[in-house]
């Protein structure tokens, strides 16, 4: 049968080529092709970058009490939390004299 169907299609046809006439794309030649295609997108696109180093240097609000770090962005709710939750007899000037900015803030 194959060489029937060899001498029909060409005679000089080689026995691979057969297959992959009578078989069409193989799975295997799909994910080589989108494989290739993925890598060639990942190469045009930017490394991702941890936010984690950025997140430490944003770090500038230090309770003055038990050095914990906040973000520098960090309003007046979850500090004045912090001085109840942690340090129940101290007041918001002994935690955080250099944010006492804050306390003015609706």
């Amino acid at each position: 049968y194959q060489r029937r169907v060899r001498d029909i299609i060409n005679p000089n046809t080689s026995y691979d080529n057969l297959i992959t006439l009578q078989m069409g794309r193989s799975n295997g030649n799909k994910a080589a092709q989108k494989r290739e295609r993925n890598q060639k997108k990942q190469a045009n696109q930017s490394k991702a970058v941890s936010t984690l180093k950025t997140n430490q240097l944003a770090l500038s609000i230090v309770c003055q009490i038990c050095r914990t770090q906040f973000l520098a962005n960090t309003g007046k709710l979850p500090l004045q939390q912090h001085v109840t939750n942690k340090h129940e007899k101290k007041e918001f000037k002994d935690c955080f004299p250099t944010h006492l900015h804050l306390l003015e803030e609706n």
